[in-house]
């Protein structure tokens, strides 16, 4: 990636995990790519988004060209939705990042994507999430038909 595009997605990055709209929209005008890894911090701006503002992932999916790119630990974006999950939040917090599976898997994301042992479908187990796993082997059973 040349220097300029780096610059861009740690930019947008950055923008996100500030929850600073007007200027993601700024850098979504550029075409900077949401699923590219920001080498400072590992994460692109959909990774970003599940960790610190979730209100903003559907508007960042619209311009994913990959919703299961990793993170430097091979983690999809789907794998840190799981992650969270596994933290085991309540009330609002859960509901939302229940839905921000749901968006995700929408939005094409595979639950078997990832390194093996960071796949949503794996961690929804680890974590014992019955009803999200529900929802990843529904969504991985219509992406295989």
């Amino acid at each position: 990636m040349d220097p300029l595009a780096a610059t861009r997605v740690a930019d947008l990055v950055s923008a996100v995990e500030q929850g600073d709209a007007e200027y993601i929209d700024r850098m979504l005008a550029l075409q900077v790519q949401v699923d590219e890894p920001d080498v400072l911090t590992g994460n692109s701006a959909l990774h970003a988004a599940v960790l610190y503002h979730l209100e903003l992932l559907p508007a960042l999916l619209k311009h994913a060209a990959n919703p299961d790119a990793l993170d430097v630990g091979g983690a999809t974006p789907l794998s840190c939705v799981l992650h969270e999950l596994g933290e085991g939040p309540v009330g609002a917090r859960r509901q939302q990042l229940v839905e921000a599976a749901a968006h995700l898997l929408h939005a094409g994301a595979d639950p078997r994507a990832g390194a093996s042992d960071q796949s949503a479908l794996e961690l929804a187990r680890l974590y014992e999430l019955p009803d999200v796993e529900a929802l990843l082997v529904n969504a991985g059973a219509a992406v295989t038909q």
